[in-house]
């Protein structure tokens, strides 16, 4: 049965576009296309910055970030390393070289993140739906490593909570971060909601949203099986609560699964 019997959804591709169909959402989901050639160079030509992303995977594992500082120059970024390229089948190859074999990769827009201290952050929603309802049970910030592409912590990032990122980042006060987190709490709930409507057996979702440097919130990604590790340091008890509610899902949809078995064979005998 595994360990996870809750539905997961692993294409990123489709999650988006199952969102976009949301138009509350649209205006906070960066432009998201599959990579090609003319994807590549018509986003760096429109916003100067994109991503590479595997279209399943985790972890920040295979993000490559792309600048264009001048037509035909690029800048790319992939763990820790920078590279100068120059011309554009120059670039072409040396993504492809970065691609990791057998994934198909997305382009997203590149969205210049608020910053803590130089070192850009986002922030991490857990939404859970332990009875019939969707409940946020926190949001934590992620704070990029030195140097590094992604955000989380697995590659050297740090935690801190919502409300000191957003004071560190945009001195912002509490009346401020008070209405900052009443506006991702409806994003994060009109997400589950637009998911859940397609995806009927969604239990947990944990959604990655930036801040621009004007302040407003973008959906990088919607993770539904999400790690909790960030919350242990920042909100002990939150995190207790998350995990306890975790179990509880797994509970029920091992005992639902194993109902729906039962039936299954009562029906096949008869």
């Amino acid at each position: 049965m595994g360990k996870y019997p809750f539905q997961q959804i692993a294409s990123k591709w489709l999650k988006t576009q199952v969102m976009l169909k949301n138009k509350r959402l649209v205006p906070y989901i960066p432009t998201t296309t599959w990579f090609q050639r003319e994807h590549l160079f018509s986003l760096l030509e429109r916003y100067g910055l994109v991503y590479l992303k595997p279209d399943k995977g985790g972890g920040g594992v295979g993000v490559v970030r792309v600048e264009m500082p001048a037509r035909g120059q690029y800048v790319v970024h992939y763990a820790t390393v920078r590279k100068n390229v120059i011309g554009d089948n120059a670039l072409l190859t040396f993504l492809t070289q970065r691609m990791l074999s057998g994934k198909r990769y997305i382009l997203q827009r590149g969205i210049p993140l608020a910053r803590i201290k130089g070192r850009p952050f986002d922030i991490r929603i857990v939404v859970q739906k332990p009875e019939a309802k969707w409940v946020i049970m926190g949001m934590v910030a992620k704070v990029a490593a030195k140097a590094k592409v992604v955000t989380n912590r697995a590659g050297g990032g740090m935690a801190l909570s919502f409300a000191d990122a957003l004071s560190k980042s945009f001195h912002a006060s509490e009346e401020q971060i008070k209405n900052a987190q009443q506006q991702l709490t409806a994003i994060a709930l009109e997400t589950a909601s637009a998911l859940c409507e397609r995806f009927t057996r969604l239990r947990v979702l944990g959604l990655d949203v930036g801040f621009d440097d004007s302040g407003c919130p973008w959906i990088f990604e919607v993770n539904t099986r999400p790690l909790f590790h960030l919350f242990q340091t920042v909100d002990p008890p939150r995190y207790r609560q998350i995990i306890d509610n975790q179990r509880k899902i797994i509970a029920d949809e091992q005992k639902r699964a194993l109902s729906a078995y039962a039936h299954k064979r009562t029906q096949q005998r008869g």
